[in-house]
């Protein structure tokens, strides 16, 4: 969700930016200087905004997150699935579990921040059952 979610900030932030910058040169080039004042100083401020937020990068970064929680599920899924319906010893199956909870706080201290909607979002996705 994240991912897609900055996706739509990079195109929302990305487009326009493009846009002001090509009135504002054009409004430059028609001696319209108010004009091509006002649109490069919009192109400059969303220019700012994507340098600062840096969208494709949290696309990235909420991308390889979302990979370390999916390996992280599928241990999860192997440890229930096959190590509990094998009765093994419960010293080993403990060890096992004791390293999956390391690995998702690992997974949760590493991964980048959401958007509170995003998480009110998932967890509603969940209690549903998706």
């Amino acid at each position: 969700m994240a991912t897609s979610a900055w996706r739509r900030i990079y195109f929302a932030l990305g487009v326009p930016t493009t846009a002001l910058a090509a009135v504002a040169g054009a409004s430059a080039l028609a001696h319209y200087r108010i004009a091509a004042a006002v649109f490069a100083l919009g192109a400059a401020v969303a220019s700012a905004l994507m340098t600062f937020t840096n969208p494709a990068g949290q696309v990235a970064e909420h991308r390889k997150a979302s990979s370390r929680y999916r390996a992280v599920e599928n241990r999860a899924r192997v440890l229930w699935q096959v190590t509990c319906a094998d009765e093994t010893d419960s010293e080993s199956l403990r060890q096992e579990l004791d390293e999956l909870i390391e690995e998702w706080s690992k997974t949760s201290e590493g991964s980048p921040p959401l958007f509170e909607s995003l998480h009110r979002r998932a967890r509603r996705r969940a209690e549903e059952g998706r």
